[in-house]
């Protein structure tokens, strides 16, 4: 049995494991992400990529202040009290740090959508637009390698087999036809396109959740973290009451993964699955 050590485990690949591991790494810890499927980035590398956070620096640059007081008030009318209220209380204080500081410290980008409004327009505090964020586009060739090892996004957010574009994009390339402008995008994203498909089995200009996914794997690996694939986990390893490390198995290879400072479930598979729970 092939036995390997580090602080930090973390089960899941997806948006928030792969968060979980660069946070880990920014604080100097040794980090190793577990990823059951061959490729990374679960449903986040199929998804829109959209994050909701309310009164974040990107509103305040985009001119939008003041927006704590609203955003408590959207959110207790949600729960109604039915729920208490101090986890969403430390979400509205911690997430805009949050986004700065992965922002400032591993370029982890995004841009507000102004013209997305919140769900629940009929509640109190709903905002018309800002809350939600975008990922910014990322280049699939920064990984190397390693782009092949990520997850496909789903084939409805591709077009010719292989050119993502984003929602604002979508609406502009539907105007080919009587916009300049808009034949002019179209001509540069199919030109970029062809060229990457000389080389990739896609394009490599990454939006929605795959670009998410891409520029943390690139954080991840940079402050070097390990991510296995095709990584089956049978059970968490207990030592004097307290979980330290996993019990895996790689095709037909034991693997014992020690993690002195913690394991992290971020596989999206745990919530559905009574015997994993």
């Amino acid at each position: 049995m092939e036995e390997s050590k580090v602080d930090l485990l973390v089960i899941g690949s997806g948006a928030a494991g792969l968060t979980t591991a660069l946070t880990g790494a920014l604080y100097g810890l040794s980090v190793c992400v577990l990823e059951h499927d061959d490729f990374i980035g679960g449903t986040s590398a199929r998804c829109s990529g959209t994050v909701w956070v309310p009164d974040s620096h990107l509103m305040r640059e985009a001119g939008i202040s003041g927006d704590r007081p609203r955003a408590e008030a959207y959110l207790g009318s949600l729960t109604d009290d039915i729920s208490p209220d101090a986890p969403w209380r430390v979400f509205l204080r911690e997430a805009p740090a949050m986004l700065l500081d992965l922002e400032r410290q591993a370029g982890i980008a995004f841009r507000p959508y102004l013209n997305a409004p919140d769900y629940r327009q009929d509640k109190p505090g709903a905002a018309p637009g800002g809350r939600p964020l975008e990922p910014l586009p990322f280049d699939g060739r920064e990984l190397g390698a390693e782009f092949e090892r990520l997850a496909l996004p789903l084939p409805e957010l591709m077009l010719l087999g292989g050119l993502m574009v984003t929602r604002g994009e979508a609406a502009t390339l539907l105007k080919a036809d009587r916009s300049l402008s808009s034949a002019s995008l179209g001509l540069r994203l199919v030109g970029r396109y062809l060229r990457d498909r000389l080389r990739y089995r896609r394009g490599t200009r990454l939006v929605l959740g795959n670009a998410l996914v891409a520029r943390l794997l690139k954080a991840a690996l940079d402050r070097h973290v390990r991510v296995l694939t095709g990584i089956t986990v049978e059970r968490l390893a207990k030592q004097d009451g307290r979980i330290v490390g996993a019990q895996c198995r790689q095709g037909t290879d034991s693997l014992l993964i020690s993690a002195s400072r913690g394991v992290v479930l971020a596989g999206g598979g745990f919530p559905a699955n009574p015997a994993l729970r």
